[in-house]
């Protein structure tokens, strides 16, 4: 060993010697037998051992792979959840949209100003009659295009009044509370609650846009008692708050001018 380690050695070495003679022989024979039997014993061992080593290699490659197939499914699980997230929030806000006829008024980095004065030509003319028949919700289904219709009709006459419960609009709509909630949530996947905060803020970002009325009167036009309220729906609902709101409509207008 030391000539493989490379040390230094000595040169002569002295090996152990027997001599056989009749008395030692048996003794001798059996212990060269256990020394062979030893001997296979490790070969054995080392067998096992590599065996054992190749195995686990093996295993923790397995493993690996393993974890790696979960982990993309995983990956690939959540970026569809996502997605479908994504899709049905999309397809909430394009009904909700079109159930209050706001399309041309959200909020954008550039604001189409024929789009905004057409809307609120509409806005105004709803206001002077209310019995002006909505146009239906586009929908596969008619019945649930017309519900939306009348319930949009209802929530507009009471746009302005801060205590509008859900209990009024039930009534209104001759459903009790819980028929009402059912309802709605079937077809927009918004509650009543949440229709009608949108509303509000959908009419509140046309009048920032279409009158000189000031954060708080726009609050108060549209059934929010605390402007600091409508403040924080408004910027969770649009991404910005109010005043971002005329202060961009007021760069347009110099631009157009």
């Amino acid at each position: 060993m030391s000539i493989l380690e490379g040390k230094p050695y000595k040169k002569e070495t002295m090996m152990m010697s027997a001599i056989v003679t009749r008395d030692n022989a048996k003794v001798l024979q059996m212990q060269g037998g256990e020394i062979m039997r030893q001997i296979d014993q490790l070969d054995r061992l080392h067998d096992k051992a590599d065996s054992y080593l190749h195995e686990l290699g093996t295993q923790r490659l397995v493993n690996w792979l393993s974890l790696s197939t979960i982990f993309l499914l995983l990956v690939v699980f959540v970026l569809f959840y996502l997605y479908y997230l994504r899709k049905i929030s999309m397809q909430r806000e394009r009904m909700v949209n079109t159930l209050w006829n706001m399309e041309g008024t959200e909020p954008q980095q550039t604001f189409n100003l024929s789009k905004i004065e057409k809307s609120s030509d509409n806005l105004s003319e709803g206001e002077k009659d209310d019995k002006t028949t909505s146009t239906p919700l586009p929908s596969g289904d008619a019945g649930g295009g017309m519900f939306l219709s009348r319930f949009r009709e209802v929530v507009e006459t009471r746009l302005n009044n801060s205590e509008t419960s859900v209990d009024d609009l039930a009534s209104d709509m001759n459903l009790s509370r819980v028929q009402l909630y059912r309802k709605i949530k079937a077809i927009t996947g918004l509650s009543p609650v949440e229709l009608l905060r949108s509303a509000r803020l959908a009419r509140a970002y046309q009048f920032l846009l279409t009158t000189d009325k000031n954060v708080s009167e726009v609050a108060y036009s549209v059934g929010f008692t605390a402007p600091g309220y409508f403040t924080k729906c408004f910027k969770e609902e649009y991404g910005i708050v109010p005043g971002d709101v005329k202060k961009m409509d007021n760069e347009d207008l110099k631009k157009g001018n």
